[in-house]
């Protein structure tokens, strides 16, 4: 492998409680580590300077949002591969050259995604259709929940575990072919926050690119580093990934799929909210994975949905 095979980029807001281990494990791997910062409040500059002197930290004025930090990031890195990753994940031994590994070996494939883990090694989505009419009603019929539980499954029980072609590959974790970056002119700043990863993925399709998932490679992610973590599932919080959600469809869709798709979201929302009160009701415990949204959340996300205009 060359000096110059892969390099890195980090996106940091207010990541000082995960930095650390995050550029331990990228240091090992990466021939060169870049940190966007994006006007953290917290010690986040100070430890990277102090603690990490061979990376490169570039301190944003103001929080430029993880797309267009990551355009900022990619800007400065020079080779045919770039990991775009979050605060809050650690790149075990190995990782990286094995979706190295992948991408020389398949041209075609513009943006690689990996298995997410929580930190205690549990299973966690790293992978999604792409927003719209066909996903929220996958959604609401329980059909998502079903592909992710036989992916949860195989994983756990099941070897080998080939990569596969998805919707888009969740931001926190990408190794990105530079030649696609650049033919699509990289991340959409329009997304400051949410969507900016289905949005990438799917002009990569659009423009020919292959967006693939592959589950036989781990990264820690310890999920929600610089949003649920700091906030909880807060109004402004869903407010935002439900705008973003109707921002990606109003920018790849006709108009007239916009207020079905609301209605569509409202709908899963009051199944959801429905289904978690009887099983209160009952006094059973709802099945809730971490990665998603707590019971209590979804009564207000469907108000969100209704609240928003067309």
């Amino acid at each position: 492998m060359s000096d110059l095979d892969f390099e890195a980029v980090v996106v940091t807001y207010n990541s000082a409680g995960d930095i650390r281990p995050c550029l331990s494990s990228l240091q090992n791997a990466c021939s060169r580590v870049v940190v966007i910062d994006n006007a953290s409040r917290d010690d986040t500059v100070n430890i990277v300077n102090q603690e990490f002197p061979k990376v490169e930290i570039i301190p944003a004025e103001r929080n430029l949002g993880y797309g267009e930090a990551l355009n900022l990031g990619i800007g400065r890195t020079a080779s045919p591969f770039v990991v775009a990753a979050n605060a809050d994940t650690i790149f075990p031994a190995g990782s990286l050259q094995a979706l190295e590994r992948f991408l020389k070996a398949h041209p075609k494939v513009g943006v690689l995604g990996s298995q997410e883990l929580f930190p205690d090694g549990s299973w966690q989505r790293s992978y999604g259709a792409i927003p719209g009419l066909y996903e929220a009603a996958q959604t609401l019929l329980g059909v998502t929940s079903l592909i992710y539980l036989a992916d949860r499954i195989s994983w756990r029980y099941l070897s080998p575990r080939g990569a596969k072609r998805v919707g888009y590959v969740d931001g926190a974790v990408m190794m990105i072919r530079r030649a696609a970056f650049d033919a699509i002119g990289g991340f959409d700043h329009k997304f400051h926050f949410y969507c900016e990863d289905a949005d990438f993925c799917l002009r990569l399709a659009h423009a020919g690119w292959e967006v693939v998932s592959m589950p036989s490679v781990s990264v820690i992610h310890a999920r929600g580093g610089s949003s649920t973590k700091a906030e909880g599932y807060s109004d402004r919080l869903l407010r935002s990934l439900a705008s973003a959600q109707r921002q990606l469809i109003k920018k790849h869709n006709p108009g007239w799929h916009l207020p079905l798709h609301r209605q569509l979201c409202i709908l899963h929302a009051r199944k959801m909210s429905l289904i978690y009160r009887l099983l209160r009701v009952l006094r059973l415990a709802p099945y809730e994975p971490r990665a998603s949204m707590p019971a209590l959340a979804f009564e207000r996300w469907g108000h969100i949905w209704a609240e928003l205009s067309d």
